[in-house]
């Protein structure tokens, strides 16, 4: 199904379903109902790597963790998957079992998916968090490296 076809059902230009799809103001609101209402019959799923090519942000965070199986890290990401659903992203997650050819290639994965952010909770190395400085995304690391312009670092005592 085609934003094509949403706004073809709803008598409207795709322009408009574009609009009440993204939550812009200045839509009439029997124009957004009727539009809602055929993404709604239609079962239109926007297309989220469309949207991220057409230049919008990414609503995508990546997340890699040292040790899923470890409980302690998987609440941690149980707490990032909630808070970040309640604030509109999805998320990508990754377990680099500890391993560092694993964390590196899991890095490169998510940004090159072009997350919007870059969560890594497992150990760092310098040549990694090179890349990361490069990426210009929000990161937060867990355990490593020092706080600056985009990198937010937790500490656990």
């Amino acid at each position: 199904m085609r934003l094509k076809d949403v706004a073809k059902r709803a008598g409207v230009a795709s322009a408009t379903v574009s609009r009440v799809l993204n939550g812009y103001a200045g839509v009439k609101s029997s124009t957004r109902a009727r539009v809602l209402r055929a993404a709604e019959e239609l079962k239109y799923k926007p297309n989220l790597h469309a949207r991220t090519l057409a230049g919008r942000q990414s609503r995508v965070l990546g997340i890699v963790m040292a040790n899923l199986y470890n409980p302690f890290f998987a609440d941690i990401y149980h707490a990032i998957e909630t808070d970040a659903r309640q604030c509109g992203y999805d998320v990508l997650l990754a377990n680099s079992s500890q391993d560092v050819k694993l964390l590196k290639s899991s890095v490169h994965r998510l940004l090159g998916q072009q997350v919007a952010g870059l969560g890594v909770f497992p150990e760092m190395e310098p040549a990694i968090l090179e890349e990361l400085r490069e990426a210009r995304i929000p990161v937060v690391l867990f355990d490593a490296g020092t706080p600056e312009e985009s990198f937010t670092c937790i500490d656990f005592d």
